[in-house]
């Protein structure tokens, strides 16, 4: 089942970013699972093992796969890569949606913030596989492991 939902979630990722939209972003493009998220060492379970992040040109999707039929949670904000970090903006909004608000907001399940933009730092990145953390204000570690599904 658990494999059935990560097939729909690539399809459903692929439907939003059918093409590069004029930003060739190299090997990034395309959907990455979230495999697991740690805080301070503990593994955080659910939701972050239902997450998948699809990077097309300098935006982001982050769904959280809600069923097997490819129900899922979108949040949309924009990115940007730096040899030691990612920046990661779900601060936007447009006429009708107020700022990290509805689908700009941040994914709270992986404890994102929509007050700025949020920067982690890159501690592995391959073109199949990263590792990213931040320290929040507590001082407590988040680390997030992704690899590339498609």
């Amino acid at each position: 089942m658990k494999q059935l939902t990560y097939i729909l979630a690539v399809f459903a990722a692929f439907i939003v970013t059918a093409c590069q939209n004029n930003g060739d972003i190299g090997d990034l493009f395309g959907s990455w699972r979230v495999d697991s998220y740690t805080i301070d060492g503990q593994l955080q379970t659910g939701a972050p093992e239902k997450t998948v992040f699809s990077f097309q040109s300098s935006v982001v999707n982050v769904s959280l796969i809600t069923d097997e039929f490819g129900g899922a949670y979108q949040r949309f904000g924009t990115w940007r890569e730096t040899d030691e970090e990612f920046v990661f903006d779900f601060t936007h909004h447009d006429n009708t949606t107020s700022s990290g608000t509805d689908l700009y907001q941040a994914p709270e399940w992986l404890n994102f913030s929509s007050d700025a933009p949020m920067v982690l730092h890159k501690d592995e990145r391959s073109s199949r596989s990263m590792t990213l953390s931040i320290s929040d204000a507590q001082n407590r570690r988040h680390v997030y492991i992704l690899s590339k599904t498609w």
